[in-house]
């Protein structure tokens, strides 16, 4: 499954979820959604390669350094 199809999902069934709720949520909700929506079209580009399945151990991570190294 691709991000944005997931993304879609979610977005989608968080604004069924929000339409039924008569509180103040409703409006609040509703706003995040755009809000999520508006971000995927201006950056999702970015997560076009998104692969959930992906191996991890194929990539080099950076990690901190130690902290307790002594300074010499």
């Amino acid at each position: 499954m691709k991000l944005k199809d997931a993304i879609s999902i979610v977005l989608n069934e968080a604004e069924v979820s929000a339409m039924g709720n008569r509180d103040d949520t409703q409006l609040e909700t509703l706003k995040a959604i755009e809000l999520v929506r508006e971000f995927y079209l201006r950056f999702g580009y970015f997560f076009d390669n998104f692969d959930e399945d992906i191996d991890m151990d194929d990539y080099m991570f950076i990690q901190k350094p130690p902290t307790d190294t002594p300074n010499e």
